[in-house]
């Protein structure tokens, strides 16, 4: 079967989550006897091959991440791709998707054959406007990570989409002398304001560094993650710590937390304009007197995550 896959999020460089998400979508499309015949980065500039390529195609597969929601631009350049497919009579499908706040894209939304969202919030968003969804856990949960037991106690500290926030976490990380880490390599870019002023200061003690499977393994019983990114929950998910998380720019941490931990998900969330020094301890405090339970909860969800995201492979296949 030859596919087309949109929205290659492997454009946000050095992005560990983006990376383990693509490589999950080719390595089930090698599996399954796939052909790719596109993958779709850039959809506007890549739209006149895209239109070739359809007549070859048997399906286009949209891989969602944290594009779609409130109309923004990279979800509406999608759309009319998804538009042109089925104007060619190929079906479109979506997967592993963030859905909130749209108003355009809730129009057209029916457009695709079939829905996959990564938490229950997004599902709750489309039953809304009168559409069925799966939820699928997020394909970096299959990224084999392993934390060695042996480690210590310690903090591992991941940026944020907020200025603000990442601000607050390496002043923690710098107070506790444990790692901060950022999730790619656009943040210095995008956040001059924030790290041109202690770039160096990062450089010269070691503590920034691009977020990678191996920065879990100081974690041990009683380590845990405090992110202000959904990839950095996923992935202190995968190697069974449990997390404080901090809010992003959509709904899809809280959703992700109510799916793993149920109605206590709150307690381990704080929303990013209530964090202080006081919530952050509450929090902490939380978790390390619920940590046996917290990781009984993470181990029922991992032991469904690889059942769940091969069944919406097959289903795809079908």
């Amino acid at each position: 079967m030859n596919v087309i896959i949109i929205n290659d999020t492997r454009r946000e460089v050095g992005h560990l989550g983006c990376l383990l998400v693509m490589e999950v979508i080719e390595r089930y499309c090698k599996q399954l006897n796939w052909n790719i015949l596109q993958m779709v980065s850039h959809p506007r500039r890549q739209e006149k091959l895209y239109k070739n390529l359809l007549g070859r195609c048997d399906l286009v597969i949209v891989n969602g991440e944290g594009s779609m929601h409130h109309d923004q631009g990279i979800a509406v350049d999608i759309f009319r791709l998804c538009i042109l497919s089925k104007g060619d009579g190929v079906p479109v499908c979506l997967i592993n998707s963030v859905w909130q706040d749209n108003v355009l894209l809730d129009k057209q939304a029916k457009i695709f054959n079939k829905m996959y969202v990564r938490e229950s919030c997004s599902q709750f968003e489309l039953k809304r406007i009168g559409l069925e969804s799966k939820v699928v856990p997020d394909l970096s949960f299959l990224c084999g990570i392993t934390v060695d037991r042996n480690g210590q106690d310690e903090f591992v500290f991941i940026d944020s989409w907020h200025n603000s926030v990442s601000d607050f976490l390496y002043a923690k990380s710098d107070e506790f002398k444990v790692p901060f880490f950022k999730m790619g390599n656009s943040i210095v870019d995008r956040k001059l304001s924030y790290f041109g002023k202690i770039l160096n200061k990062f450089i010269r003690l070691g503590s920034l560094n691009d977020l990678s499977l191996s920065s879990f393994d100081m974690l041990s019983k009683k380590g845990i993650c405090i992110s202000g990114r959904f990839h950095g929950v996923t992935l202190s998910i995968a190697a069974g710590v449990p997390v404080v998380a901090i809010g992003s720019n959509t709904h899809k941490i809280q959703g992700l937390l109510f799916d793993v931990f149920g109605h206590d998900w709150s307690r381990m969330y704080i929303n990013p304009e209530e964090l202080d020094d006081e919530t952050l301890k509450m929090k902490v405090d939380y978790v390390r007197a619920n940590y046996e339970l917290l990781q009984t909860k993470i181990s029922r969800y991992m032991s469904e995550a690889d059942y769940r995201i091969a069944l919406m492979f097959n289903e795809l296949f079908e």
